[in-house]
This record gives structure tokens, C-alpha cells and sequence, in this order.
């Protein structure tokens, strides 16, 4: 403006019409530096409404979190299941008979009503053989484990007990760390009471999250087992969410509704105890393991065994014959 003014001042030989000319190019000049002030101040007074939008949000996700964290816990369908029974699965997963296991097919009831699928599958000599109780770990149903069950019945020779957690397979319930915790003694108190096996031979295994209720009934009935194996388990569920979801690592004690305190629980714990962790375990960092470990200092006997080059699930293929034997 007050460069088209000075052109205009030039050519005018009028002094009141120069004058004129430079007070308009002025006046426009500053209602055009207000409005734009004017905008400004708009978006800058939009600012705290859309930190409160933020914030809203962000409260939103956490509710949302703590409702449906079970949902991201427990993942009950694997593999894009169309069902979550073991009949869905992919031929070889659907039942032990696929891989001439003898077996018998179980429901074991709750003490709160539920009732949990699972499978009680034979070594040659049942009577005879230790007893492996399996808690898996967090997706899927029992039939992704045959190829594991497998090895350990024909390499190792021992009975495994496995069930389907509440809300998991054919079972019942919706689970919940409190619902694993009665599962896991119900399933004992069955093999406990079974006539087809040795009772005195019970040995639990526990991976991933199956080791946090392995750690609960280990310390509940650590008189009537004779040993447990841990497998690529957490000293603590939040440390796995401090792994991946480090944000929430200052307010996860408001949000966590799950926690399997198996490092407080192991402390009590005088069985032998074997811990078993892959190098590069990409879902629960080794150092769960080293902890539990170092806490575990009550055991008669412990030992870690580290699977090189080992991930989250397939120790038992990278390890072969070493992690076998």
C-alpha cells in the first residue's frame, strides 16, 4: 500500500491530493495489520481448546485401555481362526490322533462353574513317566502346541496334561489373571486325583504367560510337585508393558488390571526350577528371566539355559537336541 501511495504521490501535483492519497494508503495499511493481528489472536485463543481436545483423547484411549486390556492380553483366536476351537485349526493342530499321540479328551470343572477343554496325552508308559502340566502361552488354543507335545512325549517320554484357559478353545469363562489362577488349580487337583498317571510325578511348565500361573500354583503346591520349567516368562506382566508400551510406564499402576507378581511368588518357591529363555526373545526381554533367577533363592536347585539365537516361540525348533536334552 504504501508503495502503490508513494507512486501516486509522484505523479500528483496537488499537494492536499498527495496528502490525501498517503493518509488512505495509511488507513488501509493499518486495519489491514490489525485484521491480521486479529486472525492471530483467533488461532492463537483456539490453542487451549485444542490442548483440551488432546487431552480428552488421550483420557478416552486410557478408559479404553482399562476396559479392554484383557483384549490384548488374552488373545484367545490365533492365525485368523474362523472359530476359536481347536476344529478350526490347520490340519496337524486339531487333535493328537493327527500325530498317533494316545490321548484322552477332558473337561475339567471350575470351582466357579466353568469348564476348561483339555487333553491328557500318554508317553508308552503312562504309570510310569513324569507328568508335564502345560500352561501355554497367550494366543491361540492348545492345538498350536502338538508339534512341542510331540517332542516332549517322544524325546523326553513324559505325560502332558494340557488345557485350554477359560475363554480359550472349547472352554468356558472369559479370562482374567484371577480365572487362570482357579484354572490352574483345578487342572492340578484333576491330576492329582487321575488314576491313569503318578501323581507323586508332576512337573509344571509354564511359557510366557503360562509361566505367571505356572509361578502361582507352583507356590501354592510346591509340596506335591516334584519340578517346574519356565520358558520365556516375565518377573512381572508390567514389565513387558514398560517393554512396549513405555509412555504408560508412569501411570500403568492406575491401568493395569493384570500383574502375575511371579517374582515375588518365586522367592517362596523351594522345588528345582529350570528357566529356559531365547537370546533374541522379541516378546518378553531375557532379563524377566534373569530376575526371576537371581529371586529364586529359595530353590534347592536352578538353572538357566539360554537358547542361542532363540525367539519368543521357537526355542524348541532353534534349540533342538540342547534344548531336548
Amino acid at each position: 500500500y504504501m508503495g502503490i501511495s508513494l507512486q501516486m504521490w509522484t505523479k500528483l501535483s496537488d499537494i492536499s491530493a498527495r496528502w490525501k492519497v498517503l493518509a488512505i494508503a495509511l488507513l488501509i495499511a493499518s486495519v489491514d495489520y490489525l485484521w491480521g493481528w486479529t486472525i492471530f489472536w483467533r488461532v492463537v485463543g483456539l490453542i487451549p481448546y485444542a490442548l483440551i481436545g488432546v487431552v480428552v483423547l488421550i483420557i478416552i484411549a486410557l478408559i479404553l485401555l482399562f476396559i479392554y486390556q484383557n483384549k490384548l492380553i488374552y488373545i484367545s483366536y490365533a492365525f485368523d481362526q474362523p472359530t476359536k476351537e481347536c476344529k478350526s485349526n490347520p490340519n496337524f493342530f486339531q487333535d493328537p490322533k493327527e500325530r498317533g499321540l494316545a490321548h484322552n479328551d477332558l473337561t475339567i470343572d471350575t470351582p466357579d462353574g466353568e469348564k476348561l477343554n483339555a487333553w491328557l496325552i500318554f508317553a508308552k508308559e503312562p504309570k510310569a513317566s513324569p507328568n508335564l502340566i502345560y500352561f501355554h502361552g497367550n494366543a491361540g488354543n492348545i492345538g498350536f502346541r502338538l508339534e512341542r507335545i510331540y517332542l516332549f512325549i517322544k524325546v523326553l517320554d513324559v505325560n502332558v496334561l494340557i488345557f485350554d484357559y477359560r475363554g480359550y478353545g472349547s472352554s468356558t469363562g472369559i479370562p482374567t489373571e484371577k480365572g487362570l489362577e482357579i484354572d490352574s488349580l483345578a487342572v492340578f487337583n484333576y491330576a492329582l486325583q487321575c488314576p491313569l498317571i503318578d501323581p507323586k510325578k508332576l512337573i509344571i511348565y509354564g511359557k510366557s504367560i503360562g509361566g505367571g500361573a505356572g509361578v502361582y500354583l507352583a507356590q501354592k503346591m510346591q509340596d506335591k510337585i516334584l519340578a517346574i520349567i519356565l520358558e520365556n516368562t516375565f518377573a512381572r506382566l508390567a514389565n513387558v508393558v514398560d517393554e512396549h508400551i513405555p509412555f504408560l510406564k508412569w501411570i500403568r499402576w492406575i491401568l493395569l488390571r493384570n500383574h502375575y507378581p511371579s517374582v515375588d511368588r518365586i522367592k517362596e518357591i523351594t522345588r528345582p526350577i529350570l528357566f529356559i529363555y531365547g537370546e533374541h526373545d522379541e516378546v518378553i526381554n531375557n532379563k524377566n528371566t534373569l530376575e526371576l533367577f537371581t529371586n529364586a533363592s529359595k530353590s534347592v536347585y536352578k538353572e538357566k539355559y539360554m537358547v542361542p539365537n532363540g525367539d519368543h516361540n521357537t526355542c524348541y525348533v532353534i534349540g533342538g537336541n540342547d534344548y531336548l536334552n
